[in-house]
């Protein structure tokens, strides 16, 4: 489990409003039945959050094995459902000459460990396909067609090790050229040819495609297209400059678009860098290389051929630049947060070791040791740990504010009150939600302006909650306010 923050008891979840807890007596788990069958089966939530938002509501307090029993007892199983549809659905596509893969929650599942699940409940396969039911498939359970894998041949095979190379070519010869400088160990690494205006293109790229993915998440129809289009304008501009945040954009827009089940939308962006960087750098330019390298592969391989080439180039910034510079500990970063199917046991463990070594090399107030605490609440997000993330976040916020530099005690507060707020809405406490992140956007735009990009993704979270929480007018001018931002020029 992992360790609180260094300062969490001064700042550990407010108490206010939540009434004192005991332990759960049979009146209160027959009360409170259908509550609990609706955050788990109907809300799909993980049994430690159910936990949470029954001890905060209902006062009643039970450990995590006493639950198991409970929804074992009542038939809410989930995970019996789910495999029993998995089952069930491979063999209906296997009378009809289907092969088949899936996914539960956007893990992909292998069908032996199905097997082993019914085996080790001492039940047959051949029982689990006969005990057929009427019951609909879980909507966590996506069975579907493989895609077919490109041919492999002795090329393919070595097409990742020609991207780490490749990166890696790339990254000293920018050093040694001057194009690429690093002097401040505070700030990123940052290419000569175009500092400050590249800043502002990447930033913006990177939230635009960021906002396009709310978008796709909401259901918008043509919002998130018109998004990417304003997006793709900024490559051209992006590619003549070179700057060293160029290649983690490219990757982490590919890596968002895939996790937001939009794989097409990875692969344009690719083919759209490789073909410009062809026709700005030449078809020999490292950005055209590996965008086409990367296109021509699968999807399924994109995870860990990106986690792979920010492992590279973490290791070049770190050779050149030292293991606590700025642009070193991003590259780290997201090395880690690439995977997040994987970031729950080694990878949280790295991330953890890589903050208390900053903590212990910069200080905790340094702004390097706040981005890395930044990253640890990424991370506990990705991995659905709503209740870390919030006290994370909490103290994310307080310690920005012993930040002496003005812009980044605010950068640093602004993204604490977000993932406050957002694991406040998934803990319940929608109000308190919408409060904070009202907060968040305020602080934001109180250095950078307020039309600066960061706060566009917010904008649409804000709205989607304003919706469902019924407040139909405030959400009308959330969505008149972020689109003003989407024209031409607004954008910084």
């Amino acid at each position: 489990m992992a360790s609180a923050p260094l300062d969490a008891a001064v700042i550990a979840p407010e108490r206010h409003g939540i009434r004192a807890t005991r332990w759960a007596t049979k009146n209160d788990w027959d009360r409170h039945q259908e509550d609990i069958r609706r955050l788990y089966l109907s809300e799909k939530r993980e049994l430690t959050e159910v936990m949470a938002i029954v001890e905060a509501q209902y006062g009643f307090k039970a450990t995590l094995n006493m639950y198991k029993k409970r929804i074992a007892q009542w038939g809410l199983d989930r995970r019996n459902k789910e495999m029993r549809a998995i089952v069930r659905k491979h063999t209906q596509r296997a009378t009809e000459g289907k092969p088949s893969q899936t996914r539960v929650r956007g893990k992909l599942i292998d069908f032996g460990e199905v097997l082993r699940y019914w085996e080790r409940k001492g039940i047959s396969i051949d029982d689990v396909i006969a005990r057929r039911t009427s019951s609909p498939t879980p909507e966590a359970v996506k069975c579907f067609t493989p895609m077919s894998s490109p041919v492999t041949t002795p090329e393919s095979l070595a097409r990742p090790e020609q991207i780490f190379t490749t990166i890696c070519n790339y990254c000293n010869g920018c050093f040694d050229a001057g194009t690429w400088v690093g002097k401040d160990p505070q700030r990123s690494c940052y290419s000569v040819k175009c500092h400050g205006e590249m800043y502002h293109n990447v930033t913006t790229f990177l939230q635009l495609n960021e906002t396009a993915g709310w978008l796709f998440d909401i259901d918008a129809p043509q919002e998130p297209l018109e998004t990417m289009v304003s997006a793709d304008a900024l490559i051209g501009k992006i590619l003549f400059a070179e700057d060293p945040d160029t290649l983690l954009a490219i990757f982490r827009t590919v890596l968002r678009m895939f996790w937001s089940r939009r794989p097409e939308i990875s692969a344009v962006t690719l083919r759209q860098f490789s073909a410009l960087a062809e026709t700005i750098l030449g078809e020999n330019h490292p950005f055209c290389l590996v965008c086409g390298w990367l296109v021509s592969m699968s999807p399924i391989q994109w995870e860990d051929v990106i986690a792979g080439a920010f492992q590279a180039l973490g290791d070049r910034f770190e050779k050149i630049l030292g293991p606590m510079h700025q642009t070193t500990l991003e590259t780290r970063q997201r090395r880690i947060l690439s995977c997040p199917t994987r970031s729950v046991g080694p990878e949280q463990s790295a991330m953890q070791d890589l903050w208390y070594k900053c903590i212990g090399v910069l200080g905790p107030y340094d702004s390097r040791t706040l981005y890395v605490h930044f990253a640890m609440v990424e991370q506990f997000w990705n991995n659905g740990s709503f209740l870390e993330t919030k006290q994370w976040s909490q103290s994310l916020v307080a310690s920005a504010e012993q930040v002496q530099r003005f812009s980044y005690s605010k950068y640093y507060s602004a993204e604490g009150l977000l993932y406050l707020a957002c694991s406040e809405w998934e803990l319940q406490a929608r109000t308190s939600a919408i409060t904070h992140i009202r907060a968040a956007i305020d602080v934001r735009i109180s250095p950078f302006g307020a039309d600066d990009a960061r706060v566009l993704p917010w904008f649409v979270i804000l709205e989607k909650w304003l919706s469902e929480q019924g407040q139909f007018r405030e959400a009308a001018e959330v969505r008149a306010r972020r689109r003003a931002m989407m024209r031409p020029g607004d954008i910084v």
